[in-house]
């Protein structure tokens, strides 16, 4: 008895010295092991690569201006009536076009004498087109299929060569006067994928 009595001491001693050193290691952040793979596990991984060649180059990003702006059927037409471009610019049409321009639209114009095509083109969100469109509407612009599906054009008193045209298509919104070159400035960032 006197010998189970002593085994059980020296059991529940140990158990306690166990316990204690347990605690003591779980609170001391030194003494926590991190794993340390193999040689044969590290040359196993697969090592990043840093050469730069090797990494794919993001495309330029196209930035229209007036050179890059219609399809070459467009500036073909502008060359056949004479027009040059006037980088100093003109006073665009109002309301519609001089809003635009206004704005932040991107502006362009080719002139010959009184001969004149204004082109404005401005990024912006379906809500301010909508509100562009009501404040146009008692002003005499009118929503027809032509000169693109959806355009807005207004009738000139004198002139239906000079008929201007604004169309809304993909967050872009597009002024031409006269109307018809509307259908170039629209095709050419499509084409562009803009």
């Amino acid at each position: 008895m006197t010998r189970l009595s002593t085994t059980g001491s020296i059991l529940a001693a140990g158990i306690s010295v166990l316990l204690l050193a347990g605690c003591a290691s779980a609170g001391d952040a030194a003494t926590i092991q991190t794993p340390v793979a193999s040689p044969e596990a590290v040359e196993a991984q697969p090592t990043p690569t840093t050469d730069i060649a090797d990494q794919p180059t993001p495309e330029a990003e196209t930035v229209l201006d007036c050179s890059n702006l219609l399809t070459l059927d467009g500036y073909a037409a502008l060359d056949d009536r004479g027009l040059e471009f006037r980088p100093e610019g003109d006073d665009y049409p109002q309301p519609a076009g001089a809003d635009l321009v206004a704005d932040g639209a991107l502006e362009c114009l080719w002139a010959a004498g009184d001969d004149r095509v204004w082109i404005a083109r401005l990024a912006e969100s379906d809500e301010l087109w909508n509100a562009r469109v009501a404040e146009l509407a008692p002003s005499g612009w009118t929503a027809v299929d032509g000169p693109v599906p959806g355009a807005l054009v207004r009738y000139p008193e004198f002139d239906e060569d000079l008929q201007p045209a604004m169309a809304h298509v993909d967050g872009v919104t597009y002024f031409t006067a006269p109307g018809k070159t509307l259908r170039s400035i629209v095709a050419i960032d499509d084409e562009l994928g803009i």
